[in-house]
């Protein structure tokens, strides 16, 4: 077990080492952090990082010409200080991708007991943006900060820093910012994990609810994400009524889904769109009584 996990560990790095990726796409399913500065910082690390093994590894085999023994130990220390280094990431990943997709009812909250890692480790953020999570969807949005300001950006993938950035709108949001909290769930949205989606979704719409531009390029960016259109869905409600809104979309003649429609509407405070949404419906009502 211990010696299968440590080839695993190898092959991450050598894996990211060549290709330039911690892990396969899995887990959350979201690439594209949207963030410059974050990709220049990854970047930046990584070229120094292989430089220095590449490096490394050229004076090893200088230096296993003369000493054999001695090379051998040291690079045997390095390559199990690299397993267990991506052992404990992939650990922490799956921490962090359990926090977000897990159901509340029946779990244990996270807390500080659960923050393990090593503070140098790039598992230490993955566990304090896990415990950030789990806290943020039970509304501790205050308990949620506190380990949301020791993740160390640094250390984040891609779909990992769009979670960071869904958990900072949640706790702007709960904390009454509501233009800095649309601006990260902008940002942030899709973060792959329902319940959190369905909030990032909301507070986007309700600040650009008035906005047809703003609304037509979220609806394409998660149209692009995978979302579709289904009153059955919190996220494709919101996209039904961008199409009804933005009249690319009749009213339907389904009479639950036009409940479920306009209630949603409703709720983002728009009447006239949810009168909209049952129109059809209240027709075929009055003809009924005729």
């Amino acid at each position: 077990m211990a010696a299968g996990s440590a080839l695993s560990g190898i092959g991450r790095f050598f894996r990211w080492f060549f290709l330039g990726s911690f892990a396969p796409n899995v887990g959350l399913g979201v690439h594209d952090a949207g963030s410059v500065i974050l990709a220049r910082k990854a970047m930046g690390f990584t070229v120094l990082l292989r430089l220095g093994v590449l490096v490394g590894l050229v004076g090893l085999v200088v230096w296993a010409r003369t000493e054999p023994w001695q090379a051998a130990a040291v690079a045997l220390f390095f390559v199990t200080s690299t397993a267990l280094l991506f052992r404990s990431r992939a650990r922490a990943r799956r921490m962090l991708l359990d926090a977000a997709a897990r159901p509340l009812v029946g779990t244990k909250a996270l807390g500080e007991a659960d923050i393990t890692a090593y503070s140098l480790l790039p598992a230490r953020a993955l566990q304090n943006l896990a415990a950030a999570i789990d806290l943020a969807r039970r509304g501790q949005t205050e308990r949620a900060l506190r380990f949301v300001e020791a993740v160390d950006e640094g250390q984040l993938e891609t779909d990992e820093h769009r979670l960071l950035l869904g958990v900072r709108a949640l706790v702007a949001d709960r904390g009454g910012d509501r233009a800095k909290a649309a601006s990260l769930a902008r940002a942030a949205f899709p973060v792959g994990a329902p319940d959190i989606d369905e909030r990032l979704g909301r507070i986007f719409a309700e600040s650009a609810w008035h906005d047809a531009t703003r609304l037509a390029r979220a609806y394409d960016d998660w149209r692009v994400a995978g979302y579709a259109p289904d009153a059955a869905s919190p996220v494709g409600r919101l996209l039904c009524l961008i199409d009804l809104k933005l009249h690319r979309e009749e009213p339907t003649d389904d009479e639950a889904e036009a409940e479920v429609l306009a209630e949603e509407a409703r709720a983002l405070g728009d009447r006239e769109l949810a009168d909209r949404a049952l129109s059809v419906v209240r027709e075929r009502r009055r003809d009924d009584y005729r």
